[in-house]
């Protein structure tokens, strides 16, 4: 069925074959290790703000007659008498249908704030045996950002999001496409993630970055990961192993043949209290530095001004 707002696709159950469904590749396109056999998939093209109203009527139309999500005995939900006519004819059909199969929701979302409503829409109504996924569709990349190497900002943000994982990220060096931003409702998401994260601790522990994080772990697909090279951190608490790079100059990686090992790094990021030009820089000659050296990057005290 194609309609105005969204492409509407349904699999149905297979009741006659123990297969799984397959695409022209022979590759399920929802579960690979799963069978669709007790499961109706529907795929929706979500476009625009104003699908999220027919989507409200879709879904009722969906589960009107499936007993256990709609309660016949309130009169005031009926027209005349038509609950009782439909239970007393189809009592039998209706429970299968309910209980039998479980109706997965395959959203393409295709803007940042329609995942949101989308999201707050399904957990506000709580429907039983019932899934959901959210997949991104289009090219939506509008934030460059790259890895957090400092371990301690992982704690910062689980006092933020409770189901946070992973480093994070650090905003020392950052690319923003505004043409695509200003598209967007960017605006009101970042004041309303704002309000979340000062009710939530009261203050902002990396200021703008705790809330850039927040709307990256919420909106994955706006994001464009810079590689760790453009965004070197120079913090006394900085992990290395987060981001190895060789210190020696390309000529001596060259004559050392280890050009293929390691990257160089290409911008360095100096987030620390102290300034370069009060730390005094400790030369180390090029022999004594071996293989094994050329991984790890400078200490904050061997930083070269």
């Amino acid at each position: 069925m194609l309609i105005t707002w969204s492409i509407f696709y349904v699999i149905i159950p297979n009741t006659t074959s123990n297969t799984t469904t397959n695409n022209n590749n022979g590759i399920d396109p929802f579960n690979t290790n799963n069978s669709l056999d007790n499961k109706i998939h529907i795929v929706i093209l979500f476009d625009g703000d104003r699908g999220l109203q027919y989507l409200n009527s879709l879904l009722k139309s969906i589960f009107y007659h499936q007993n256990g999500r709609f309660r016949c005995d309130l009169k005031a939900c009926c027209l005349s008498n038509f609950c009782d006519r439909f239970m007393n004819d189809c009592q039998t059909v209706m429970n299968n249908v309910s209980t039998t199969y479980t109706t997965v929701f395959h959203f393409l979302i295709t803007s940042i704030s329609s995942n949101s409503q989308l999201l707050n829409l399904m957990n506000t109504w709580k429907l039983h045996n019932m899934e959901y996924h959210f997949y991104s569709c289009g090219n939506h990349l509008s934030i460059g950002i790259g890895l957090e190497q400092n371990p301690h900002f992982q704690e910062v943000m689980t006092k933020l999001e409770s189901n946070w994982k992973g480093y994070g990220y650090n905003n020392g060096v950052l690319l923003l496409h505004l043409s695509k931003l200003r598209s967007t409702n960017w605006n009101n998401l970042w004041l309303s993630i704002t309000i979340r994260a000062i009710k939530r601790q009261g203050y902002l522990i990396t200021g703008e970055q705790d809330i850039l994080n927040l709307i990256l772990f919420e909106f994955k697909y706006i994001l464009y990961e810079i590689p760790c090279e453009w965004n070197i951190q120079l913090s006394a608490g900085s992990d290395v192993q987060r981001c190895p790079v060789s210190w020696l100059t390309y000529a001596e990686l060259k004559k050392r043949n280890y050009t293929t090992i390691v990257k160089q790094p290409k911008l360095i990021h100096i987030n620390h209290h102290i300034k370069p030009d009060y730390i005094k820089a400790k030369y180390i000659p090029t022999e004594y530095i071996d293989q094994s050296d050329i991984i790890l990057k400078l200490n904050s005290n061997d930083v070269d001004t």
